[in-house]
């Protein structure tokens, strides 16, 4: 039994009009560049696609490599091996590994050398770091005759 000054308990459901009824909380829907509706699912209104939660996985890294006064690009996956790297670049110069130094630019801006797996690795979450989220990252290396 409640006594006359007694607070009846509040709702999360309860809203400030004198009528009582309840309110809706807003719903997150997925953004239309990610959403694939067919005319059935639109009809019955449900919805298929992904939700856009959070920084997309790294698809793509961009590459820019200089090398005496030639600049030229590349792009490559994150899972691209540390071999198949080495070859491409060295392709892109018409020259052999012998003697090819790299030097990538960190998150910081400084330029780390670029030796071995280990190193790559570091080159490829620099490019992540940079990517902000996104799909695509870049990467710049300087290549040098040693």
């Amino acid at each position: 039994m409640r006594g006359r000054n007694q607070v009846p308990p509040t709702s999360m459901y309860s809203s400030a009009s004198s009528a009582g009824g309840m309110r809706r909380r807003p719903t997150r829907r997925p953004t239309m560049a990610k959403r694939a509706v067919s005319t059935y699912e639109e009809e019955e209104g449900y919805e298929s696609g992904e939700w856009d939660e959070g920084p997309m996985e790294l698809m793509k890294i961009r590459v820019k490599l200089h090398y005496n006064d030639d600049v030229r690009g590349m792009a490559l996956t994150p899972d691209m091996l540390w071999e198949e790297f080495l070859e491409r670049v060295t392709s892109k110069f018409n020259r052999s590994l012998d003697g090819l130094g790299m030097k990538f630019k960190d998150e910081d801006g400084g330029k780390v050398s670029l030796r071995d797996e280990m190193d790559y690795e570091l080159a490829i979450e620099t490019a992540r770091e940079s990517a902000k989220g996104k799909a695509e990252g870049r990467l710049e290396i300087w290549c040098t005759d040693e």
